[in-house]
């Protein structure tokens, strides 16, 4: 018989595996005098979570990387004693199989910076600290903390990270969108509603509507200045339509709703043309292939009432005036027009407002 008590030896005493790797365990029983002792009987077992043990002593590390104490156990029962053994389990987290940037996509307004983080992980997804990483960037200016400043270029922009941990590399990369900013433009002369803004071939922008005063607005300069003499007010939605001479005709608007007229870049003047034969606003004004302008749709006063129409005329810049063509089939008011590759006009949604009744 074994002098008691026993004394019983787990080699290694303790383990650092990657997940998914085995270690075989050996184990040796010494009596109280350090003699060898025979094992009739030995049992193992793993903590929940940390891995599998066989009867062999072969553990195999599970798939979640952390520090788990005791997590292993051995026992051993010779006769009437018992003696159980605890070894302390590390998972490390495996070799570097992916990369992840956040946040993604980022957003740099210009001028700022943006922190990009990047977290490395194994085929298990365990997060890797400890990596090493090469930051790049084309069209922006980065460190190599990741972090990032935006140059005066709106555009989106991609920023590379590679990876290294354990002899082993990675890259992942993410979309930095540096947006356009919004920057004050002055305030224009008169408050307006339902205005026009119409692009002149200088650059420059018409503005007309809601009062019998035009403005232009300098895109160099970012101001509003007065210009010319509009013949009419042209207030509650009138229609710009940009000519093919770089002239602009102003047409309809609820407090004129007849009145057209045409300003002109080059002197600044507005010269009135022809009436139009129905009132319009809410209406559609397009330019045609051919120079001239095809009004349509729109609203009139009709006992009182604001009520939609489905009148159509063809403006002649050549000779001033409106001419009637084809009605549309139905009735409309803010709707849309677009000038189709073939010619012709394509009109469609909108509001139809009958009497006092709109659907």
């Amino acid at each position: 018989m074994p002098i008691l008590p026993l004394k019983v030896l787990v080699e290694p005493s303790q383990v650092t595996l990657d997940p998914g790797t085995t270690q075989r365990f050996t184990v040796e029983v010494l009596d109280a005098s350090g003699n060898p002792v025979a094992i009739p009987s030995i049992a193992w077992q793993s903590a929940p979570g940390v891995g599998s043990v066989d009867a062999n002593g072969v553990f195999t590390a599970g798939t979640k990387a952390g520090s788990f104490p005791s997590g292993l156990q051995v026992n051993v029962l010779i006769g009437s004693e018992r003696v159980s053994v605890s070894v302390d389990v590390v998972i490390q987290p495996g070799a570097l199989a992916s990369v992840e940037l956040a946040p993604s996509p980022a957003v740099a307004q210009k001028g700022e910076t943006v922190q990009l983080a990047a977290q490395g992980f194994d085929l298990f997804k365990n997060p890797i600290e400890g990596l090493s990483f090469v930051w790049g960037a084309e069209g922006l200016a980065i460190d190599q903390t990741g972090k990032v400043t935006a140059g005066n270029q709106e555009g989106r922009y991609t920023v590379t990270v590679r990876a290294s941990y354990r002899g082993g590399q990675r890259t992942a990369s993410v979309t930095v969108a540096v947006p356009p900013i919004w920057v004050s433009a002055g305030n224009m002369r008169a408050a307006r509603r339902t205005p026009t803004a119409t692009l002149l071939a200088d650059g420059n922008v018409l503005i007309m509507g809601a009062v019998r005063l035009a403005e232009l607005y300098d895109s160099a300069t970012r101001s509003f200045s007065v210009t010319g003499a509009p013949f009419c007010r042209h207030s509650g939605s009138p229609q710009a339509t940009l000519l093919a001479n770089g002239s602009v005709l102003i047409t309809g608007g609820s407090s004129d709703s007849r009145c057209a007229e045409i300003y002109d870049p080059q002197t600044k003047v507005f010269s009135r043309v022809g009436d139009l034969n129905a009132d319009r606003w809410w209406h559609t004004a397009t330019l045609l292939g051919n120079g001239k302008v095809l009004t349509a749709g729109g609203n009139l006063r009709q006992e009182g009432l604001s009520v939609s129409h489905a009148a159509a005329e063809i403006f002649d810049p050549v000779t001033g005036t409106f001419s009637v063509t084809g009605d549309l089939n139905i009735d409309r008011q803010e709707h849309t027009a677009t000038l189709l590759p073939s010619g012709q006009v394509l009109i469609s949604s909108g509001i139809r407002r009958l009497a006092n009744e709109s659907k």
